[in-house]
Order: structure tokens, then sequence, then C-alpha cells
């Protein structure tokens, strides 16, 4: 951004305890182009540390209050994010260090995203860390710069950045977080503004001022401040250490279960029980996840019609998991049913055994019986052969 080629003075202070009218934050990946963005803002090239290279100049959030459209304007510039010199937790404890600087608070916070780089996995992952902190959202605007990737003047750029958010190869990440920033963005040229820089930057600010005031309309005049992002932050933590405890408690418990599984796998209702009390267990811990989730979120908004909302919700879910009860105990009963069932026709298939062998041995008995008796000799038979002869009397 061209702005040692600007005539418009703009006045600079450092003294940050003096009052301003708004208050306006610059954050993003490293590289993108921030403190160069905000040099501009400021019509100088010192106001804010940059440099050609690819490491981040800026290390530490720093502020001015400058002039503009009339307006005492803080422009705080923090370090980028993705550094490869801080980790995610540092990035976000120099976020919260930015927001000190802002004192009362934040009116609105520029995300500044390359054009020319087309949305990278940096962006993405710095997406996601500032995500964990759905209170931004209402705060925030996209500012775009290197618009000169996008076309040769500002109606084309306009155009080919929304026919980029409508394509279907267009990351679905970008087109949520335009979404989430209800699609507010602002394009910054990078390398050659105009042909009148004068008239380009009184344009972008005016642009930028009346973003600002939007915002603000839209938040009440609410600002951002240090104290919710830290009330914000402790509650993501908790959330996160919960989260691994329960974990924990869920892994132990599943290798206890699958112990007990596995001694009792000769038993196939046993068996089939114990894969039903897991998988309810494990639909218990997850509906205990999406609740606290949503109890967090109730939290931050701060809203008692949420909070009924998620009591009422809560309910449900025990009236769930008490329909699941009583399915697991007809379950069960259907189990004992038909273990009972198969006791019953076992002790039928030994009883006609049973018959089946007295019915032969009856019949090998009566077969010997008729044997013995067809041998026996004929009676009369008998009595012919000792028959004795008649005497002749003569």
């Amino acid at each position: 951004m061209a702005s040692s080629s600007l005539k418009h003075e703009v006045n600079i202070s450092k003294d940050l305890e003096s009052s301003c009218d708004y208050t306006l934050l610059i954050t993003g990946v490293t590289g993108n182009g921030k403190s160069s963005l905000c040099n501009f803002l400021s019509c100088s090239n010192t106001a804010f540390e940059t440099n050609n290279g690819f490491a981040s100049v800026t290390e530490k959030s720093a502020a001015a209050i400058i002039t503009m459209q009339g307006k005492r304007v803080k422009l705080i510039d923090t370090p980028g994010f993705c550094d490869d010199y801080e980790t995610e937790e540092e990035h976000m404890k120099e976020f919260g260090e930015a927001l000190v600087l802002a004192a009362k608070g934040v009116n609105a916070i520029g995300l500044v995203i390359s054009a020319r780089a087309r949305y990278t996995t940096n962006d993405r992952s710095t997406i996601d860390q500032l995500s964990e902190f759905p209170e931004l959202w209402p705060y925030m605007f996209i500012l775009f710069t290197h618009a000169n990737s996008l076309g040769t003047n500002e109606e084309e750029q306009n155009k080919n950045l929304q026919s980029t958010l409508e394509e279907t190869r267009c990351p679905p990440s970008l087109k949520d977080l335009m979404q989430k920033v209800h699609n507010r963005y602002i394009l910054f040229e990078s390398i050659k503004p105009s042909d009148d820089p004068e008239e380009y930057y009184q344009r972008k600010t005016k642009e930028l001022q009346a973003m600002t005031q939007n915002i603000s309309e839209a938040n009440d005049q609410h600002l951002y401040t240090n104290e919710l992002f830290i009330r914000a932050k402790a509650l993501l933590d908790q959330l996160i250490e919960d989260k691994a405890q329960n974990e924990k408690e869920l892994k132990l418990t599943k290798s206890i279960t699958d112990e007990n599984i596995q001694q009792r796998l000769k038993d196939e209702t046993a068996v089939k029980e114990s894969n039903l009390e897991v998988q309810m267990f494990r639909e218990k811990q997850k509906k205990l996840e999406i609740e606290r989730d949503e109890k967090l979120k109730c939290l931050v908004a701060g809203t008692e019609e949420e909070v009924k909302q998620k009591e009422k919700e809560r309910e449900e879910m025990r009236k769930d998991l008490d329909k699941q009860h009583q399915e697991k105990q007809l379950l069960e009963k259907k189990i004992a049913d038909e273990k009972e069932l198969k006791l019953k026709q076992e002790a039928i298939e030994s009883m006609k055994k049973q018959l089946e062998e007295e019915r032969k041995k009856h019949n090998s008995l009566k077969s010997d019986m008729s044997k013995e008796v067809n041998e026996r000799p004929n009676k009369k038979w008998f009595k012919f052969l000792f028959k004795k002869p008649k005497e002749n009397n003569s």
C-alpha cells in the first residue's frame, strides 16, 4: 500500500490513555499485510513495524491513536497467527494482551486475509483458533489485502470475489467464515492503489468507518473487552479439561467393560446385554458432552431463555434414557423367555429319547417271548408220540 505517496497527513499519537471515538483491532496470519494496512490507514511507513521477509516482525501488540475522517481512532496491530516461533497458546495470549491495549474494549475486529494467497492452510488454522471464541464473530469483518490479484478495478475485484465464493471449489471453511461475519468485508489494493491515492484513501477510510459504525450499532454499542475474552477462555479451558477427564473415564470404563465381555463370551445372552450397556453408556456420555457444549454457549450468551430451553432439552434426554432403560428390561425379559423355552425344548427332547428307548426295550422283550413260544413243542404232538397202543382182546 502506497502510504508514502499520500499527501494527506494524519495525526499519530502514542498516548493510549487519551480518549478516542472508536477502537479497531487488526489481526490475521503472518505475512498477509496487517502492519502494512495499519501504516496505510495512519499514512505512515513507520507507525507500525513491517518488512518484506518471511518472518513475523510484529512480536508484540502495538497501538496508536490516529485521526481518520475527523474521528480519533485507536488502531491496534497484533502479532500474526501461525508464526513458527510461537504456539497456539502463545498466539491467543498475545491476542488477549492486544485487548488490554484497547482499555475499555474494541468496537470492531478486522481479520486480514490475502486475496493473492487464495485462503491458505494457515488462514484455516487461524479461523479454527478464533472459532473457539464464538462471541468474537459479531465484532469481526474481513479485510482482503492484495486485491489487485482479483482484477484491475474495484468493481471487477468485488465481482470476482463473489464469483469465487459461489464456486463449488471454494473451501467450505471460507464460505462458513463469510457467513459467520455476515458477509462483511473490505478490499484493499496492495501494490498500486489507484491513479489518485488521496481519493482512494478517503474512500477506503470512509468504508472502514461505516463498517465499524454498523458493527457497533449491531452490537448495541457494546464493546468486546479483555474481560469477556478471559472469561470465555477460562470456560473453554474448563470444557477442554472436563472433556479430557471424560475421555479418560470413558477409556477406563471401556477397558473394564471389554474385559467383562471377554470373560462372558461363552454366554451369548450376557454378551448382548453387555454390548447394550456399553452402547447406552456411550450415548449417555455423548449426550452429556453435547449438553456441556450447549451449556457453555448459554453461559457465554448469558440469556435466560437459552438456559430454560436447554433445561427442557435435558428433560427430554432424561425421558429418552428412561425409555432406553425400559427397552433394555423388555430385551432382558425376552432373552430370559427364550432361554426358558430352550430349556423346556431340551427337556421334551430328553423325554422323547427315554420313551424311544423304553419302546425299543419293550419290542425286544416281546420279540424274545414270541421266539420262546414258537420253540416249545406242541402238546398234541407229544401225546401222539407217547400214546400207548391199544391191547388186542382176541
